[in-house]
């Protein structure tokens, strides 16, 4: 093959050079190739078999096929072959003269243009192939369009199911505060303290679980719209790890759950958002909570790993997660549509994974249906606790 020129065309602009692989029949019209390889933004190179196509195109060094002079019914037939096994490939095939019926079937198996015995000059040719390249670059880039209008209808799709369930999830939600705090109101009339008191405490557990709704829905809204922002500080692991356990321990209580604390040594500290950070490990800790049944444990590990990243892991013994759902966890609202459950947002592990990428970190779940799942992070540690 000879060396690559490039040329230009109509108004100056640059054109790639074009890459042709004549496969050869009969005399191969020797007048034909010195056109080829005189045009100065063809890259001319012969091939004697349909093996040797092949392997032009697998190795991605031809950008149009030109079949040679008198192609009989087996040239055709393997050209189907090539044609249907692809990869695809721009292809001019030389017919016989007035032969319209074989004009027809080459274009048929997926040739783009064709020409005919009587034309066969090489000027000719030359426009030939440069034509049937721009056909097949068009068509490309209409396939390529129309893939990506389709992946953006369904992500309009998407989204507007995704608005569906906020709707959804936040009229559930919220209706729950709203009903306590009506039977709050009711006790309120009461004449007893005691009622009194059960009242007011009810209507700020329901403010409580409204404020966390809407905070978990600002948090999602600001990761999707790029303006998710973080305080970093020096945060030390241990003191990190004994906060979010203190903070759920009432709730482990109540469910009959036990709680274990597992550190490993050499934690030293992490650049971190504390609060953000927090935020992750306590939407961790109670998912593992509310799958975990009476009288089991939850256990929260910190460790360094091989690489040298703090990892900070969540595992209960609940019921797991199949394999095929475990790349979905973390997507907003998944909980909520594909278990049928409505208690919680469905955006904890969301959230979650959002706060740990935001700190450079990455996020997973090892499960087993039926033996519990294990929910992790990693974070860098601050630069002076890094390993040299």
């Amino acid at each position: 093959m000879r060396s690559a020129v490039t040329s230009t065309e109509g108004e100056g602009e640059a054109t790639q050079t074009i890459r042709v692989v004549w496969l050869a029949n009969g005399d191969g019209r020797p007048a034909l190739e010195r056109a080829l390889a005189r045009a100065p933004d063809i890259e001319f190179e012969r091939a004697e078999s349909i093996t040797a196509v092949r392997e032009a195109i697998t190795a991605e060094r031809c950008d149009c096929l030109v079949l040679g002079s008198h192609p009989g019914a087996e040239s055709l037939e393997r050209l189907v072959d090539l044609v249907r096994e692809g990869p695809e490939v721009a292809t001019v095939i030389l017919i016989d003269a007035a032969d319209e019926e074989r004009a027809v079937t080459v274009l048929e198996i997926g040739a783009l243009d064709y020409l005919s015995q009587d034309r066969m000059e090489g000027d000719i040719l030359a426009t030939k192939v440069r034509a049937a390249r721009r056909v097949f670059l068009a068509r490309k880039r209409v396939r390529e369009a129309e893939a990506e209008l389709r992946e953006t209808v369904s992500e309009l799709r998407r989204e507007a199911q995704a608005r569906e369930n906020v709707v959804s999830i936040v009229s559930h939600d919220l209706r729950g505060p709203l009903n306590n705090i009506g039977l709050a109101l009711s006790l309120l009339e009461s004449d007893d303290a005691s009622q009194r008191a059960i009242a007011i405490g009810g209507v700020r557990r329901a403010v409580t679980r409204a404020e966390q709704l809407i905070s978990d829905l600002l948090d999602a809204a600001r990761m999707s719209g790029g303006q998710f922002e973080l305080a970093r500080e020096s945060v030390v692991v241990r003191e990190l790890i004994d906060t979010a356990a203190r903070e759920v321990e009432p709730t482990a209580e109540a469910k009959r759950v036990s709680l274990k604390v597992e550190v490993g040594e050499a934690l030293g500290e992490i650049s971190a958002d504390r609060g953000r950070i927090l935020q992750a490990l306590d939407n961790l800790l109670r998912n593992a909570l509310e799958h975990s049944p009476a009288d089991t444990a939850v256990e929260l590990r910190a460790e360094v790993d091989d690489e040298g990243l703090v990892e900070l892991s969540v595992r209960d013994q609940g019921p797991g997660l199949p394999a095929e759902v475990q790349d979905q966890v973390f997507d907003k609202f998944w909980q909520a549509k594909s278990s049928g459950k409505t208690k919680g947002s469905g955006l904890g592990l969301a959230i979650a994974k959002g706060v740990v990428e935001a700190h450079g970190g990455e996020i997973g779940v090892r499960s087993a249906e039926g033996a519990g799942a294990c929910f992790w992070f990693k974070i860098p540690r601050a630069a002076h606790e890094s390993v040299s």
